[in-house]
C-alpha cells in the first residue's frame, strides 16, 4: 500500500484475507458512504507484484569488473539495526590555534556574479 504524505511517502506491504469479490464490495460501500457524508475519503488500490522468473539480463563486463574490484567494500550480510546516534553527526576538527572562517565559503565579487548570470 502506498502512503503518500508530503514529507515522507512510503510503501507498506499488506496481507489480504478473503475473496477479492467480497473485499471489492466492502471498499465500494465504504467509499460511497464517505462521499455521501462529504468527508475526506481515501481510496487505495493494491497491485500484485509479479514474480521474477530468474531470467535477468547478464551484467556487462565493465560493471562486473568494478563489482569484483570493490567486493570487499560492502559486506554480504547487512546489519540488523542502525548504529547508535552520535553526539555530532558531522564535525570538522580544527587544528590547534586555527579559527573557523567568518565569511560564507562561496562569496563572489559583484562583477563575477553578474558574469556568471549571463
Amino acid at each position: 500500500m502506498a502512503i503518500l504524505e508530503e514529507k515522507k511517502p512510503c510503501m507498506v506491504p499488506t496481507v489480504t484475507e478473503g475473496s477479492p469479490k467480497t473485499l471489492m464490495l466492502l471498499v465500494v460501500m465504504q467509499v460511497n458512504k464517505g462521499l455521501k457524508r462529504k468527508k475526506v475519503t481515501y481510496l487505495a488500490t493494491l497491485k500484485k507484484k509479479k514474480k521474477e522468473d530468474g531470467l535477468r539480463k547478464p551484467i556487462p563486463k565493465e560493471i562486473k569488473r568494478v563489482f569484483d574490484e570493490f567486493k570487499d567494500v560492502m559486506s554480504l550480510k547487512l546489519p540488523k539495526r542502525l548504529p547508535t546516534r552520535m553526539e555530532d553527526d558531522h564535525k570538522i576538527e580544527l587544528e590547534s590555534g586555527d579559527k573557523p572562517p567568518t565569511i560564507g565559503p562561496y562569496r563572489m565579487a559583484p562583477h563575477e556574479l553578474e558574469k556568471l548570470r549571463r
